[in-house]
């Protein structure tokens, strides 16, 4: 990684003995200056606001996810996180609402401005859960299912 184009490196002191640790420094030779802003309701990622997603591993009901929204934003959060499927023990094995829970995180969206934030199950899911969600997560898990 040390020799990477970009990357440097510079030594400090820390701890009681003296001793020396290396830490990345990222030169700004070639990189671009302007930043990207992605936006998800009323939050911009890449901007100067802090952003805090929140929300359950899955949405088990339209009353929970209402509600949690409702938590999730006047606590502060910007992004609302919800799982559409539940993982089971068993890697292929899911439960939850899938493409119905796409509706009810739309919903709570819309209730509360926040944005929102699901996983994607498989190649497939990409255009049904572009039409709903405003950031879209692949797992790692999932893609070792080769479902992805």
């Amino acid at each position: 990684m040390w020799s990477l184009p970009g990357i440097g490196s510079k030594r400090r002191r820390s701890g009681t003995r003296g001793a020396h640790q290396r830490s990345l420094q990222v030169r700004q030779q070639g990189i671009p200056q302007e930043k990207t802003i992605i936006r998800a309701g009323k939050a911009e990622i890449g901007g100067d606001q802090f952003i805090t997603m929140a929300g359950p591993c899955s949405v088990e009901s339209e009353k929970q996810i209402m509600e949690t929204a409702e938590a999730v934003a006047a606590a502060g959060a910007t992004i609302l996180r919800g799982g559409r499927f539940q993982t089971a023990h068993f890697a292929l094995r899911f439960s939850g609402h899938g493409s119905d829970g796409l509706k009810l995180l739309a919903k709570a969206r819309k209730a509360t401005g926040a944005g929102d934030h699901t996983e994607v199950m498989s190649d497939s899911d990409v255009g049904l859960v572009a039409e709903y969600a405003d950031i879209m997560q692949i797992a790692r898990a999932t893609c070792r299912t080769s479902r992805c």
